[in-house]
């Protein structure tokens, strides 16, 4: 997208590329193509040359809110562990307290 500086800024979440309001064609920069020979990056749909700052700290942020999904998917599993171990520990205790009552003559 562009803002009022006139830089083109990528825009890797949006949904859809390409939408048309109007008459206008407005593009979200989600394919981009680099071009080694020609030290540019573009949009792979519009064609657009994008700023090369805008594109690298894009993937940064995006990269950065990776890192901070993966350590709460991490946080999620060790508490999940944790409630499994308890319902394991539940499930047995349980288990217990009816034979016990069995052969008290106690019936559940």
């Amino acid at each position: 997208m562009e803002d009022d500086d006139g830089v083109i800024r990528p825009d890797f979440q949006a949904k859809h590329t390409l939408t048309i309001r109007g008459d206008e064609k407005f593009c979200a920069h989600r394919d981009i193509t680099v071009s080694e020979f020609d030290r540019v990056i573009q949009c792979a749909k519009c064609e657009a040359v994008l700023d090369t700052f805008e594109v690298l700290l894009q993937y940064a942020k995006n990269e950065r809110d990776g890192m901070v999904l993966a350590a709460d998917i991490r946080d999620k599993k060790v508490e999940m562990d944790a409630l499994l171990r308890q319902e394991k520990r539940l499930k047995s205790r349980i288990a217990r307290a009816k034979t016990k009552a069995s052969k008290q003559g106690v019936m559940f």
